[in-house]
This record gives structure tokens, C-alpha cells and sequence, in this order.
């Protein structure tokens, strides 16, 4: 059975954090909140956490690689190629909910990269559990959301909808209902005192000049000048 660590109140359970740090450190999956909803989060430094996250996302395309969570832009520097006027973008963005495709390094984590090697995709979350996770653990840790975000949006399931207006009793927005369908491959969940809305994140190709958007996840760009895909 997986353990669910629920938050009391707002503040950060140190404790919590901790308790998943250890379990991504032995290998494990762990479910949390992010701003684009509950995550599954592995060690992106183990080879293992890729085959685990594919068996939970059975829909995901297998030469499709997993986006990776960072805790600072520093961070992400050390794993992808991020050049000065890539660096002041992503610190407008960055934490938040945007996905940015970088160059790969020799450093990125393998099957964490595009096709031949080229590109990766990272992510810094806001949200105070995701965060203080990618904190605790000091290393890229691999993330994907519960679900196949693509799938949802392709059948308008976003449209014309607010976040009260999904149903707290979907199971991919409950995380008692998500370890009940993943019976046995979560280690340990975190639970949001909130509820968590399963949102998407926007993509933005920071490999092409200018930056291209590749997925319009509804959060603002402002004025970066993107160009369309």
C-alpha cells in the first residue's frame, strides 16, 4: 500500500519532503503536486526510474523522453546548454509552470534527451512541495504528469473549463484514486492540503531563434516574442 503523507495547514512539512527525498534516493516513484497538477517523480540519474514512469504511463510514446524538474536555474545550466539570453528569459519564467527545451550537454541524464541526443525538456516548479523535493534531493529528478495531458487537450477537456470546475472526485486529481490505479508502483505519496487542478504546462523551444511556443498551456508569456509551431 502507498504511504499518503497529507499536508495539515499550508506550511511545508519538512519531514514529508524528507521522507520522499529517501525514497527517490532508493529507487522509488513518488506522487506530488505541481502547478500543472500531481506528478510522478523518479531519479532522473537511474536508469531503472525511466522504465518505472513507462510502465505507470503506459500511453506515452517510448522515443518520447520525460521532461526534468530542477531546483535552480543553476541547476539546469550544469545539464543543459543555456546560453546568457536563454538564462534571463527562463528567470522571468522560472519557477512556474513552463516547460523549456533546451541544447543537451554531455551532462544531461541519458533518456532524458530528444532524438540524436539534441534536446531536453526542464522545468522549475513554484509550488512549495515540488520545489523543496527537487531541493532536498540535489540532482534533476525526472517528472510526468498522472496522466496524457496531450490526450486531454486534443479532446478540448480544457476548454471553457475553470479550475473549479473540474471534479475533485477524478482520479487524477485525487491522490488516493491515483495510488489506487497505480496499486503498488508509488512508494509514497504527497498530498496537497488544496485541491490541485490537473492543468498543462506551456512548452517553449528555446533551441530555435526565436523561441518557438509549442504548446500553449494558458499560462502568460508576456512579451517574449514567440513564434508559433
Amino acid at each position: 500500500m502507498t504511504q499518503i503523507l497529507k499536508a495539515q495547514g499550508t506550511a511545508l512539512n519538512s519531514r514529508h519532503v524528507d521522507a520522499a527525498a529517501k525514497v527517490i534516493d532508493h529507487g522509488g516513484i513518488v506522487l506530488a503536486p505541481t502547478e500543472t497538477g500531481y506528478c510522478f517523480l523518479a531519479d532522473a540519474s537511474k536508469n531503472a526510474s525511466y522504465d518505472a514512469l513507462l510502465k505507470l504511463r503506459m500511453a506515452h510514446p517510448r522515443h518520447k523522453p520525460f521532461s526534468l524538474l530542477c531546483s535552480s536555474l543553476k541547476q539546469i545550466a550544469s545539464i543543459a546548454t543555456l546560453p546568457t539570453p536563454t538564462f534571463r528569459t527562463a528567470s522571468r519564467l522560472l519557477p512556474g509552470p513552463y516547460t523549456l527545451l533546451l541544447e543537451a550537454n554531455r551532462n544531461t541524464p541519458q533518456y532524458s534527451d530528444g532524438p540524436k541526443r539534441k534536446s531536453v525538456g526542464v522545468r522549475m516548479s513554484s509550488d512549495a512541495m515540488a520545489g523543496a523535493l527537487a531541493l532536498t534531493c540535489d540532482r534533476p529528478l525526472v517528472l510526468t504528469s498522472v496522466t496524457d495531458a496531450e490526450e486531454l487537450l486534443l479532446g478540448n477537456y480544457f476548454e471553457g473549463m475553470s479550475d473549479v470546475d473540474q471534479d475533485p472526485d477524478s482520479w487524477w486529481v485525487n491522490p488516493d484514486a491515483i495510488c489506487a490505479k497505480f496499486k503498488g508502483q508509488i512508494a509514497l505519496a504527497l498530498e496537497a492540503f488544496d485541491f490541485i487542478p490537473m492543468r498543462v504546462s506551456t512548452v517553449i523551444d528555446f533551441t530555435q531563434e526565436p523561441p518557438v511556443l509549442v504548446r500553449d498551456g494558458g499560462w502568460p508569456t508576456g512579451d517574449l516574442g514567440l513564434m508559433d509551431a
